[in-house]
This record gives C-alpha cells, structure tokens and sequence, in this order.
C-alpha cells in the first residue's frame, strides 16, 4: 500500500501536464473549426454574389437576343397579325432585359460595373428606339429599308450593349 501512494506523486506529475495539453489541443481545434466555418461563410457569400451577377448578366443578354430575332422576325412576317405578335414578343424580351439589368445593378457596388450597366442600359434603350422605326418601316411593307436600318443603326446598339455584357 506504501508503494501505491508513491505512485500518486507520479500520476500527479503525468496527469496536470496531460490535461493542459488536451484543454489547450480542445481549444485549438474549436479555434480552427470556428474559423473555417466563418471563413466558408464569406466565401459562399463572395461565390453566391457572384454567380448572382453572372445569372443576372446571362439573362439580360440572352433575353437582348431574343429582341433582336423579334426584331428580325417582324422583318420577315408576311401578315400584319403575325408581325405584331413578334413585336410584343421584342416588347416583352427588351422588358425582361431592362429588368435584368434593374436587379443587376441593384446588387452591384463597384463604379466600373455601373459605368458598365449604364452603357448596357442606353443601349438598349437606343436598340428600343431603333427597332419602333424598324417596326413601322417593316408594317408599312418597306421590308429592305427596314432591314437596312435593322442592320445599321440597330445593329450598333446591340454591339455596344454585348461589349458592355462581356
């Protein structure tokens, strides 16, 4: 039994040292687990904000095509009833960029990219514009002028407005 209690002195020695270690190693390990939690949080937030403004620029684009083949479509459209379904579909293609580019920029923070929206924004406006003389010239069955300022004037706006997206 006298060895038994010797043995405590020792256990003693071993046992404070080994519970600094493993409270020290506990807390190094909720440390790191905490960081990196935080540290996927901002980058979920950082991809999540950009895929937004990708999705968003995506759109804007893909529904300013969708007005230049409506354009072009009320061009080619024999009747009048069909040539006008075609310009509501330019209408509600520019109306879904114009929106695109509204939430776009209702997100974004940097100058260079507003600068960038704006040149977007004009230019599609200035394609709207273009496209209703487009329009009329196209009804009134004067489908070679109207296909000549489809291919000038309009033509430019759309350039600018996909340089401005890539």
């Amino acid at each position: 039994m006298l060895l038994g209690f010797r043995n405590i002195a020792i256990l003693a020695k071993i046992a404070v040292p080994a519970t600094i270690v493993a409270v020290v190693s506990i807390g190094i390990v909720l440390y790191a687990s905490l960081a990196v939690t935080q540290l996927s949080d901002t980058a979920a937030a950082l991809v999540d904000g950009n895929a937004t403004r990708v999705q968003l620029a995506l759109q804007a684009e893909s529904a300013f095509n969708n007005a230049a083949i409506s354009e072009k479509n009320v061009i080619l459209s024999d009747e009048e009833k069909v040539a006008r379904g075609h310009i509501a579909l330019y209408d509600k293609a520019t109306s879904a960029t114009l929106d695109a580019i509204t939430r776009f920029e209702a997100i974004t923070q940097d100058a260079d990219q507003r600068a960038l929206i704006n040149e977007f924004r004009s230019a599609v406006t200035g394609r709207r514009d273009a496209s209703a003389k487009v329009f009329e010239l196209a009804l009134a069955g004067k489908d070679k002028e109207a296909f000549e300022l489809s291919r000038g004037v309009a033509a430019k706006h759309r350039q600018v407005a996909i340089a401005a997206v890539t």
